[in-house]
């Protein structure tokens, strides 16, 4: 539950996989960890603890009238389920891995666009069934009726959810935050995970090295911005199909001293930092 562990175990896993490692018992238990799925390891821990977990994933924010801000998956959630959807709540017991989510209209998908069938979720998040946001309450009280210990997102929930939880399930005497399962889970890394970090990377040099050109090509005449740079990373994320984790920071000359500077939107000075 440390980096060091985290890099060990991507060590060992990577060396195996090269057949440069004979097949050892301690080798064989890690390999059957990354094997294994994250629910299936929550599923285990929900039994030991005589417990279940129930996590909700992002709604979408508004922006202004009927423009909605870019869709962001709360992490955990998206960890878990990988369920990338708007208004999505998992619940995972010792032996069901069940997903509510929205089902839209044909009115609705014509605006937004369409969301997979119940049948694709299935495939692609591997839960146990998939109902409508409707029913949550309905299952919630079936399947949960003898659950009073519960792991969930209490804290960043918004006033809606929590009285909705405190509605539905009345019963449940103790809650703990999901954090306390998932943070150690999440400081090892599957192989999937090492390879999206690897591509990520991999696209971040792209971009850098597309503005290192950029830079060495100017001039004391050159009237280039801050934006011009920053247009250059976040297209190079978008052409690989990938988007900025945060907010770039452009910044030249003075403006390198504000810590989280984004206007990014002044001139390059030849010749400084």
């Amino acid at each position: 539950h440390s980096p060091i562990i985290s890099c060990w175990t991507c060590f060992i896993y990577f060396q195996f996989t090269k057949n440069k490692l004979k097949t050892s018992p301690r080798l064989l238990i890690i390999t059957i960890y990354f094997m294994n799925s994250v629910v299936n390891k929550i599923k285990r821990e929900m039994k030991q603890k005589k417990a279940c977990m129930l996590l909700y994933g992002n709604d979408e924010k508004q922006r202004n009238n009927d423009c909605n801000y870019v869709f962001r998956q709360e992490s955990n959630f998206y960890y878990v389920t990988k369920y990338n959807y708007p208004d999505a709540k998992a619940l995972i017991t010792d032996d069901k891995f069940i997903l509510f989510i929205n089902k839209l209209s044909e009115t609705e998908m014509r605006w937004n666009g369409r969301v997979p069938n119940e049948q694709k979720v299935l495939e692609q998040t591997g839960a146990d069934q998939v109902h409508s946001l409707q029913d949550f309450d309905n299952k919630c009280r079936e399947l949960l009726s003898g659950c009073n210990y519960m792991f969930c997102n209490l804290f960043s929930l918004n006033q809606c959810q929590y009285f909705e939880i405190k509605k539905t399930l009345s019963h449940v005497t103790t809650f703990e935050s999901i954090k306390t399962i998932l943070t150690p889970m999440r400081l090892i890394k599957s192989m999937d995970e090492i390879k999206q970090t690897r591509l990520a990377t991999k696209t971040t040099k792209k971009a850098f090295s597309l503005v290192s050109s950029f830079l060495s090509k100017q001039s004391p005449k050159t009237s280039k911005k801050e934006s011009d740079i920053d247009a250059m990373v976040i297209g190079t994320y978008i052409s690989n199909q990938g988007c900025e984790g945060y907010r770039n920071i452009v910044a030249c000359g003075n403006n390198a001293t504000c810590l989280h500077y984004t206007m990014n939107n002044d001139f390059l000075k030849y010749g400084s930092l």
